[in-house]
């Protein structure tokens, strides 16, 4: 076997377990102590603790003006193709069952996930095109909690434009230097 690329750092197995532990740690935390605790992590991570975490209309409302209308008018049109696809796609998909003999049915049921957590490539060159594609086709899914992550660039102003693809959100600023993102479909959040 030829490595074409070769990963960088490699963990011992006593590292990844560490790893491992506090990351379970950290989540266990979360979701005992919900907003508390991220708040602790932001203040020992980032030695950060905003007013808050949610951003304001007002903030969405500067980012969305700083985006041309050309770029709405064109990100309006390749959403509606996506929609129009993954509408198609969902109607292609179609539950079935069948009693092989006396008592014995068999089939199978499509059934949406709960929730779904989308990254949307952003940074100086973003791909707007990663949100509409993940969150839009979720949406049409039926999935009930959307949640996309984004890293904040010079030209990302669109990624963060909740209504843009098609759901209500809060938008929620996730590190001091405004360099991630994250958008989630259901308030399930409490002082954010």
């Amino acid at each position: 076997i030829r490595n074409v690329k070769k990963s960088g750092k490699q963990h011992n197995r006593e590292q990844r377990e560490q790893i491992t532990k506090t990351v379970a740690d950290i989540l266990e935390s979360i979701e005992r102590d919900g907003d508390k605790a991220v708040r602790e992590f932001s203040e020992k991570f980032d030695k950060w603790s905003p007013e808050h975490f949610k951003l304001s209309e007002e903030e969405i409302n500067d980012s969305i003006n700083q985006t041309d209308s050309k770029a709405i008018e064109d990100i309006n049109y390749s959403q509606e193709q996506i929609r129009k696809f993954a509408e198609v796609q969902r109607q292609a998909l179609q539950d079935t069952e069948i009693e092989i003999r006396p008592g014995v049915v068999l089939g199978h049921k499509n059934i949406p996930v709960n929730c779904a957590g989308c990254y949307v490539h952003g940074g100086n060159f973003p791909l707007i095109a990663s949100a509409s594609m993940s969150i839009i086709t979720a949406k049409v899914a039926g999935v009930k909690e959307i949640i996309a992550a984004t890293e904040m660039g010079v030209n990302t102003s669109t990624n963060i434009r909740p209504g843009s693809v098609g759901y209500d959100s809060d938008v929620l600023r996730l590190n001091k230097k405004n360099n991630w993102w994250g958008c989630s479909s259901k308030n399930n959040y409490n002082e954010w």
